[in-house]
């Protein structure tokens, strides 16, 4: 399982009790592979995450303390979540594709492909599905791993190769095995404005793939400057935080629809696309030497304005920097010495050095804050502050130019923009104690969403817009912060005037003087409360099977996992088989159906199945859709014997009466499997075993049920 980079999870968990680890809770966050010649959203990479309370760890943080039984439950369930979302998507983007991590130890089954057709079902169609094995994992016996995937391409999935970069034996891997896609391992797009030299390793592995007619993917794309870059170089595909950070199904599919081609000018926007561009140029006339054929680009040769790298020169008036000098000269050389490749080489070598010494030190200016980096002085250098507003440091100023300020913005504008804007701008006392901090100033956003009037709010306490339903943890944090001088960004349900509820994105900033005395606390806020109800809604339906209407595979194995910690902590146990069992559901020769009546006719038999085995549960029973064709059934409070019993009268109920259908009557089975909770088990160890019950079910003849004892 791919160990990936996600400032979004926490770090330093990896020492977590395994007892707390939960699987039940993995979910898959989608991110985006976007192609960039055209702007095109080609497909998602779907991540691991394990949700921990309010934390979701990366693999990282969860996957050292997994067994090798749980690995492989949890590509299945990667598999399983990842399959739903491709086939939701497919409908809006036929060509649409999912990539899932999978382990060199799982490749390396014999029965690889049976145990994806039995995670998705035989029927399931793995169209769209890739598997992505990590370069870094050694795969000792190549002949075999090229049998297991080769049978994996005929079920027509495709293959990557993830990681390339981050161990040696990828050129082999590439040179055996079936692979369609290369994935740069993220470390080298990540790196690139602090080794802008990397590109040269991008370049040539831009060469290689193409070489072996296969796909590149460029992992951990993170700025605007290594997005412009790599669009300049010619790279296919990108995928990374630039693009979009990884995101829940649901939100996937919303972002899919929003999301609007955008063709990206290969004329560099950036010192690093320059930098890239510069490596084309060289490129280029490396082939012409080789091919001896004569140095001439016509005015692209001659002027040095003229080409790519000069457009970006000319726009932002950096001819006369060093790299701007050097980028002339290099120019001239190939006019007048074309032929000679030893000077000319030279001065590219010159003008490479030169506009690496720029990109670094625009970095380190940005990293340590002490100068204004060269590409946003343009930007920066419109506007200087007076009287009390925000304003840089004396010291600072007094070593600028003054040639480089324009005249000064005056206050009273600020206060206009707070009056204008829709955002709420409240200002307080900066005290903490008792009364605490009282207002002095609201804008006009704060009457219209809150009712009260600047002269009823002004004077008074914060506070006056908390109820009880205002939660006293977030505000103790918001205290702490302040207190210790701190900026703040929390969301806080507060009450308007007529005590109605409204949740607020909440920004506070202490505003101090010139020896830095905070005297002021200045909140900035803005109405999220649609925002909430939506996200509340959303939660909701995450838990809903979207067809039947019943629990998903998600929801239900987060009761089942709850129910077999509490029958855990009993303090006498009761004797084996007596607490709770399990049931899988299978729906035999489904594919039939769709492929006889269509989808909309196997949807409605899905439906109906659902609906009446919810209409003859017992009430402590819980129903849930694990996903396509395959329903399971957590009984508490009985036996095996009694369990066995209860699903074959579930059997026939579903079996004898045929079900109505836009098509007309349809009649199906299913094949059960069942299986009792023991004291020894964990939920991929019960899981397991009703699996392989059901499947015993559908070998033995199917419209059956098949008990296992725990072994």
């Amino acid at each position: 399982m791919r160990v990936d980079h996600d400032p979004t999870c926490v770090e330093g968990i990896s020492e977590r009790p395994r007892a707390l680890l939960k699987l039940s809770s993995i979910t898959s966050l989608m991110q985006p592979i976007v192609e960039l010649s055209s702007g095109r959203v080609v497909g998602f990479e779907a991540l691991a995450r394990l949700q921990d309370g309010n934390l979701l760890l990366a693999p990282d943080q969860f996957l050292p303390e997994l067994s090798d039984e749980e690995r492989v439950w949890l590509f299945r369930e990667m598999l399983r979540q990842a399959h739903d979302f491709v086939t939701a998507a497919r409908r809006r983007r036929p060509d649409l594709i999912i990539s899932v991590n999978v382990e060199t130890s799982i490749v390396m089954r014999d029965d690889l492909p049976e145990l994806i057709e039995m995670t998705l079902g035989a029927e399931a169609s793995t169209k769209g599905i890739y598997l992505e094995l990590l370069e870094s994992e050694k795969i000792l016996d190549l002949k075999k791993a090229m049998v297991n995937l080769t049978r994996l391409k005929k079920m027509a999935i495709g293959l990557s190769l993830d990681d390339v970069g981050s161990a040696y034996s990828s050129l082999i891997m590439l040179k055996r095995l079936p692979i369609d896609v290369i994935k740069l391992d993220q470390a080298f797009a990540r790196e690139l404005a602090r080794k802008p030299s990397d590109l040269q390793f991008v370049q040539s592995v831009m060469s290689l793939s193409r070489g072996l007619r296969k796909k590149l993917v460029v992992e951990g794309v993170e700025t605007l400057e290594i997005l412009d870059a790599l669009t300049v170089l010619g790279v296919d595909y990108v995928q990374g935080f630039t693009i979009a950070k990884p995101m829940p199904a649901i939100r996937a599919l919303e972002w899919l629809d929003e999301a609007r081609e955008k063709k990206r000018s290969r004329i560099p926007n950036s010192l690093l696309g320059c930098y890239s561009a510069h490596l084309l140029v060289v490129e280029t006339c490396r082939i012409i030497d080789d091919q001896s054929l004569p140095m001439r680009w016509d005015r692209h040769a001659k002027d040095p304005h003229a080409c790519g790298i000069g457009i970006y020169l000319n726009q932002r008036g950096l001819h006369d920097t060093s790299f701007g000098v050097a980028h002339k000269a290099f120019h001239d050389v190939i006019d007048r010495y074309g032929s000679d490749r030893e000077i000319w080489e030279t001065a590219a070598e010159l003008f490479r050095r030169e506009l690496e010494h720029a990109i670094l030190a625009g970095t380190a200016e940005q990293k340590s804050g002490s100068v204004v980096p060269l590409r946003l002085i343009p930007v920066c250098s419109c506007v200087t502050f007076t009287e009390s507003a925000t304003r840089p440091d004396t010291q600072t100023m007094k070593k600028t130019e003054p040639s480089r300020f324009a005249p000064a913005f005056p206050t009273s504008l600020f206060a206009q923009l707070a009056e204008a804007t829709n955002d709420v701008i409240i200002v307080t006392t900066p005290d903490m104690e008792l009364p605490g901090p009282r207002i002095v100033y609201v804008n006009p956003a704060f009457t219209r969403l809150t009712g009260y009037t600047a002269d009823e709010a002004i004077g008074r306490s914060p506070r006056m817009l908390q109820r009880s339903g205002t939660d006293r943890v977030t505000l103790d944090a918001i205290k702490r912060r302040l207190l210790a001088g701190l900026e703040v960004h929390e969301k806080l349900l507060n009450y308007a005037k007529g005590g109605e509820r409204y949740w607020l994105d909440l920004r506070i900033v202490p505003l101090r003087d010139e020896v830095g005395k905070i005297t002021h606390f200045a909140a900035i806020e803005r109405d999220v409360t649609m925002d909430k109800r939506r996200l509340d809604e959303l939660e909701m339906v995450a838990d809903r099977d979207g067809l039947t209407g019943i629990p998903n595979r998600r929801a239900l194995l987060r009761v089942i996992e709850s129910e077999i910690a509490a029958l855990r902590s009993r303090s006498i146990a009761r004797p084996y088989g007596r607490d709770a069992c399990l049931a899988f559901f299978d729906v035999d020769h489904f594919k039939s159906v769709n492929d006889a009546h269509g989808h909309g006719v196997g949807d409605a038999v899905l439906l109906g199945i659902a609906d009446r085995l919810t209409e003859n549960l017992r009430r402590s029973d819980a129903l849930g859709r694990m996903g396509g064709e395959e329903f399971a059934l957590w009984m508490p409070g009985v036996t095996l014997r009694d369990a066995q019993e209860l699903v074959d009268r579930l059997r026939r109920i579903v079996s004898e009466q045929p079900f109505e259908t836009p098509s007309g009557p349809v009649t199906v089975s299913v094949s059960i499997g069942v299986t009792a909770f023991q004291p020894i088990d964990n939920l991929v160890h019960l899981m397991n075993r009703a699996d392989k019950a059901m499947y015993s079910a559908k070998k033995a003849g199917r419209n059956r049920v098949v008990a296992l004892e725990g072994t």
